[in-house]
């Protein structure tokens, strides 16, 4: 999203729609999209992981604010590509002899 789409301050729902193409999976689109929403409004505090299409993973938070708002918090925790290799090398590497 463009900074101008975020000075409109839309609707989560309206946030949704526009990022559709990393979010749907080829299932229901229009119950996935509802599932989202209901937990943004639901005002409670959660943490999950959020898969997109492009391979990558979100870490996303809600917490509700005493003003009725809802703080929403997106950390990509994806695993780049050859990291899993380079942890067993290093492992391997850090081990004594005969270990």
């Amino acid at each position: 999203m463009s900074p101008g789409d975020v000075a409109e301050e839309p609707h989560i729902a309206e946030i949704i729609e526009r990022t559709r193409a990393l979010l749907d999976d080829g299932g229901d689109w229009a119950a996935m999209k509802q599932g989202i929403v209901a937990k943004v409004t639901a005002h409670v505090l959660t943490s999950s992981p959020l898969y997109r299409s492009d391979g990558s993973m979100l870490q996303v938070a809600s917490v509700p604010l005493p003003d009725g708002n809802v703080l929403l918090t997106y950390l990509d925790v994806t695993t780049p590509p050859g990291s899993n290799e380079r942890c067993a090398s290093a492992t391997t590497r850090s081990r004594p002899p005969g270990a």
